[in-house]
């Protein structure tokens, strides 16, 4: 029984090594396929290297400025939680006062 057993698992290491090579054969024709596509672009690029083609690219990219006419959070809401959060501490300043009142001999 030790030698069926030790066949399936060698059987079993050999389907897995195959495995392994064929995924790895796959990514490697995958890497090579970008490569290939990203030496292409870069050829079309360098052979496109005219002054006027970028400045005709250059037009049609225009900078938008980000601005704010409100502020993003408004004071008042701003004062209204603070507030809110000192209150809530003093309440539970006062709870720790009560609390330490009754326990303190």
């Amino acid at each position: 029984m030790d030698y069926k057993q030790l066949t399936r698992t060698l059987a079993g290491w050999i389907v897995s090594l195959i495995i392994l090579i064929l995924m790895f054969s796959i990514v490697l024709d995958d890497i090579n396929e970008q490569l290939e596509v990203n030496k292409m672009l870069i050829d079309k690029i360098n052979s496109h290297t005219h002054e006027e083609e970028f400045i005709s690219i250059h037009e049609k990219i225009y900078i938008v400025e980000h601005q704010h006419d409100e502020e993003l959070v408004g004071i008042k809401q701003y004062e209204d939680k603070i507030r809110n959060l000192e209150w809530q501490l003093s309440t539970m300043e006062d709870r720790i006062v009560e609390i330490q009142r009754r326990l303190s001999p």
